[in-house]
């Protein structure tokens, strides 16, 4: 089985045996009360649909030393849409992903009900342990993979033991072995500029688009490519939990000038929260939240969407100055001179039109002698996916 796993603060998104997934980075702990019966099909279709979409149905309990957490978990959709408490990553904790029990159940869990689903498609014996062998990328904020062994003990806690994983959405449970032969933990940012790098068609057009857009008396000089191949830029990854900034000099990733900030849109959505809240609107928590906010609603459901945007960009002034005031300080740590930015992540979609960019332009311009350096937003197509696709690319070359 081979695997590229970006586990972001808000939700996963991954390759496994080159199948997408995308699901919510959350799991419920299961009370007695909370349990429910083994799931019974009507019919071929219903466990067709079912055993399709294992991916949203995930009831687990785990067997591994790298996981100290007891019980038994509803994970990603299944913990959303249960209504149960949901336990997410804590946007506010410092101790990161290398660390948490959080990360493992999610990771171990999706890997298992992939490998339950290909073992249901070619008519394995479901009853007897389900095996599969792991070669998977991975990657950690940057400051977090910056520290000492971090990267080494996440990697450790896959590879240095075997992890049984057991779904109960069955009369009959089916267990799943997960042994990790290879395991690479890149850093956050880092990924996504080897997803830009190698650009296709649609990503390298929209990249060129925006600059244009943007920047039209430059349009005409600057190609698609020298955008794509620039050697000294500022990748700016706004995630959930964490912004990076990722700086890399002569086309290589500089760590010492790299850095995070432990503020992502995330801590908005908190903030937003607990405004709505104060104000008596019923919003439990910030993935609910976010996905009130991004669907589609009734007439009758307009307003009180538009009052949780409203709420939400309220926090974005804050929001802004912090992740410019990191950027301020990342390039002063710079050894050379930044020719372009890049912003990208699922919290650059909600800053696109927040005055972040001009932020930033202003801010970049004093470390420029007050030439402009051209800030481009990566699509909302894109925003999330860079760090799974450059993760795809060190498998498919390394793997």
């Amino acid at each position: 089985m081979k695997a590229a796993i970006d586990l972001g603060y808000g939700s996963v998104k991954a390759l496994i045996d080159g199948e997408k997934v995308l699901f919510p980075s959350a799991i419920v702990l299961q009370r007695k009360q909370d349990l429910f019966d083994p799931i019974k099909f009507d019919n071929e279709d219903q466990e067709d649909d079912y055993m399709n979409d294992l991916i949203d149905h995930m009831d687990v309990t785990i067997s591994s030393n790298a996981v100290k957490t007891p019980g038994r978990f509803l994970v990603g959709a299944a913990a959303r849409d249960s209504k149960l408490p949901l336990k997410t990553f804590d946007v506010n904790d410092m101790s990161g992903k290398n660390e948490s029990d959080l990360a493992m159940i999610i990771n171990l869990s999706c890997l298992a009900a992939m490998r339950v689903k290909e073992a249901w498609e070619d008519e394995e014996d479901l009853s007897k342990q389900l095996e599969a062998d792991v070669f998977m990328t991975t990657a950690l904020p940057v400051l977090e993979g910056k520290r000492d062994g971090a990267s080494e003990r996440y990697e450790k806690r896959f590879t240095e033991t075997s992890h049984v994983v057991t779904f109960h959405n069955f009369k009959e449970p089916i267990s799943v072995k997960l042994t990790f032969k290879q395991v690479i933990v890149a850093l956050e940012g880092e990924t996504a500029r080897y997803a830009i790098a190698s650009a296709d068609g649609k990503l390298k057009a929209s990249i060129k688009k925006d600059f244009d857009k943007h920047y039209p008396d430059l349009a005409s000089e600057v190609s698609a490519d020298d955008l794509l191949k620039a050697p000294n830029t500022l990748l700016i990854d706004i995630g959930e939990g964490t912004t990076d900034f990722v700086v890399f000099s002569d086309g290589k990733i500089n760590f010492t000038s790299s850095t995070s900030l432990a503020m992502g849109y995330g801590n908005a959505l908190e903030e937003a929260v607990s405004q709505l809240q104060a104000d008596k609107v019923a919003i439990l928590d910030r993935t609910a939240l976010s996905e009130f906010v991004s669907r589609p609603v009734s007439p009758l459901s307009r307003s009180r969407q538009e009052r949780a945007k409203e709420a939400i960009r309220d926090q974005f002034g804050v929001l802004n100055d912090e992740i410019t005031v990191a950027a301020s300080q990342t390039l002063r740590k710079a050894a050379s001179g930044i020719d372009l930015v890049y912003v990208m992540g699922g919290g650059s979609i909600g800053l696109a039109d927040s005055g972040l960019r001009e932020a930033l332009e202003k801010k970049l311009a004093a470390f420029s002698g007050g030439i402009d350096v051209p800030v481009i937003w990566i699509a909302p197509a894109y925003a999330q996916a860079l760090n799974a696709l450059g993760l795809e690319t060190i498998l498919n070359k390394v793997m």
